[in-house]
């Protein structure tokens, strides 16, 4: 599912439409959801890949980019070319990513003439990895089917819960959680995201153990 961020308003304007936020109503369907990747905001992010190299499952991209180490990214039209293998894919970049240059390790060998430099492919960002199995699921920000969050409106013009966001309690890892999002459904790996925040510091989730974003401690500027 890719993340393409938006403004905090969109996020408003979708679950509350034209209604005033003085007093929130109940609004569409919109969940949270946890990513074990940090995501990236990709409105206008689009990095066009130079030269390709590998050494082992080891890839490096020359590409002018915004990524940061922990950054999921989308690679797409390398293989095809570069006339080469098993490089496109979802991957999370790695030590050695800058400004210039894209990092990360594949799950098959690749094979194919490295290194190589031609202006073919690209890297997107901001993919959403949620964790798999262990009981994950997302949780309603609020529901049309009469479980309600509450919101509440500052006198600065900020939305917040004025309750806690909580998710079902785990039965496996989810490993370490970077980011949390608001989507429009309600299904693992469905919809779009509305709006997402990496979390500093990231959160380790082993079995049994219940995610839990206190009252008042997700705010959407206004």
């Amino acid at each position: 599912m890719g993340a393409s961020r938006l403004t905090k308003n969109n996020f408003l304007n979708y679950a509350w439409g034209s209604r005033s936020f003085s007093t929130p109503s109940q609004p569409a369907d919109v969940y949270f959801g946890l990513s074990t990747t940090a995501m990236t905001d990709i409105s206008n992010l689009s990095a066009a890949v130079t030269v390709m190299s590998y050494t082992g499952k080891v890839v490096t991209l020359t590409a002018t980019n915004t990524y940061a180490v922990g950054d999921s990214v989308v690679v797409a039209g390398v293989n095809t070319g570069f006339t080469v293998t098993n490089i496109d894919g979802t991957w999370v970049c790695q030590t050695g990513t800058n400004a210039t240059t894209i990092v990360f390790t594949v799950t098959s060998q690749p094979v194919g003439t490295t290194p190589q430099t031609i202006s073919v492919g690209t890297v997107k960002g901001g993919l959403v990895t949620e964790p798999s199995g262990g009981s994950y699921a997302r949780t309603a920000a609020y529901s049309n089917d009469g479980s309600p969050l509450q919101w509440t409106v500052s006198s600065g013009g900020n939305l917040s819960n004025t309750e806690a966001v909580s998710f079902p309690k785990s039965t496996a890892s989810w490993g370490t959680i970077q980011s949390i999002f608001v989507a429009d459904s309600g299904t693992t790996a469905a919809g779009n995201v509305l709006w997402f925040t990496n979390l500093r510091p990231a959160i380790a989730v082993p079995n049994n153990t219940t995610v839990t974003f206190d009252a008042n401690s997700i705010i959407f500027g206004m």
